[in-house]
């Protein structure tokens, strides 16, 4: 049974590896396909465990060992808050938070101030709506009427894909085919944009060789 079961590569559930991945919404829909390649090319027979939560319920899951990795944006402005002489991390990543809109409205960045910027704006205490308002207050010349807001970037996209007349701050590489196929425009210049490194963060007690081992491999 044994050469056999060695042969066919038969595997039962307890023989598999499961680990569990905690992350923020937008990266399920962008990063994660590749983080999920590359770990099934280090073992394919781990089987990763998902979990999309905001990123202060994914630090919380870090600290009581309720996951085994998160994974975060981090931009100038803002990174989770965590101990450095416990938690460790390496950078898997980058995305850009670019604004954009309908390829055939007719904005622009900086935009009159007696002319308002319909705008989708993230949640003020999110992960990009701390960064994007930080990047805002070096800006003078921009005025903008926020039309609604939500937790989720994927709400906001599905959103603007469906026709809304407003400009969005979205993850590029979630609105690339957009812009190449000319259903977005990209909107301003560089200095409109957020830069994001996107890091896995693990807990030292909680890491292993295995763990370890799954980090280096997926590493930049």
């Amino acid at each position: 049974f044994n050469t056999v079961k060695n042969t066919l590569h038969i595997h039962t559930y307890e023989e598999k590896k499961h680990i569990t991945i905690c992350m923020q919404n937008s990266i399920s829909t962008t990063k994660l396909p590749a983080v999920i390649q590359k770990i099934s090319e280090f073992n394919a027979d781990i089987v990763p465990n998902l979990l999309v939560l905001p990123a202060h319920e994914c630090v919380d899951m870090l600290k009581r060992n309720k996951c085994d990795f998160f994974i975060s944006y981090v931009s100038k402005s803002w990174a989770p808050s965590m101990d450095k002489n416990l938690y460790s991390f390496v950078k898997i990543g980058t995305e850009k938070l670019i604004p954009v809109c309908e390829y055939n409205y007719d904005y622009d960045l900086p935009n009159d101030k007696e002319n308002p910027i319909p705008v989708m704006a993230h949640s003020a205490e999110t992960t990009f709506g701390i960064s994007i308002n930080k990047m805002l207050e070096n800006k003078q010349q921009y005025t903008f009427n926020d039309i609604l807001e939500s937790d989720y970037a994927t709400t906001l996209y599905g959103l603007m894909k469906n026709g809304t007349n407003a400009v969005c701050w979205l993850p590029e590489s979630m609105v690339q085919n957009e812009l190449n196929s000319k259903v977005f425009r990209k909107i301003g210049g560089g200095d409109w944009d957020i830069d994001f490194e996107i890091r896995i963060y693990t807990k030292n007690s909680n890491l292993c060789k295995f763990k370890q081992d799954i980090i280096n491999f997926i590493s930049e």
